[in-house]
């Protein structure tokens, strides 16, 4: 995206986000919605075991992955963006410091999530140069809640309970 693909609307309910150009667009299965999910509750739960684990679980590693230094990477990237609270993640820093410790660890990561990422931190920013906010921290707040109900929703069905 960039700003001329971005509608940005102050309605009654406050600010609503659109994306007016699809050109290059991905696909998250649901494969790979759980997986990501589970990264997800894993970081956002301060995991560094599970959150190593669910990252790999997300990417193509190689067959000579140093998994202690991997381990010990993710582990550190989680102290530095999971102490503060998701109000004050720099979700850019993040992202791009993520991307480093998957890149020096050889690591591939499914080019759909990686765009993924690409346009969310690139959405962030054109919104914040038109005086708008997206807090990516929000949204991964409300998609962490969404990754809790489905899972339970779903172990539900599979036992038998609620559906």
């Amino acid at each position: 995206p960039h700003p001329g693909n971005v509608l940005v609307e102050n309605g009654a309910d406050g600010l609503r986000y659109g994306i007016l150009d699809w050109g290059e667009v991905g696909t998250i299965d649901r494969a790979l919605e759980d997986r990501l999910g589970a990264f997800i509750l894993a970081a956002a739960g301060g995991d560094h075991g599970d959150a190593a684990d669910s990252l790999l679980d997300l990417v193509t590693a190689p067959g000579h992955l140093d998994a202690d230094a991997f381990r010990l990477d993710v582990s550190d990237w989680l102290a530095t963006y999971g102490s503060g609270g998701a109000e004050s993640v720099d979700v850019a820093a993040a992202g791009e410091d993520l991307t480093r410790i998957v890149r020096e660890h050889r690591l591939r990561m499914p080019p759909d999530l990686a765009m993924l990422g690409k346009t969310l931190i690139q959405l962030q920013g054109d919104l914040a140069m038109a005086g708008a906010e997206l807090r990516i921290q929000d949204a991964v707040g409300t998609v962490a809640s969404a990754v809790i109900a489905v899972r339970v929703l779903r172990a539900s069905r599979r036992s038998g309970g609620v559906g």
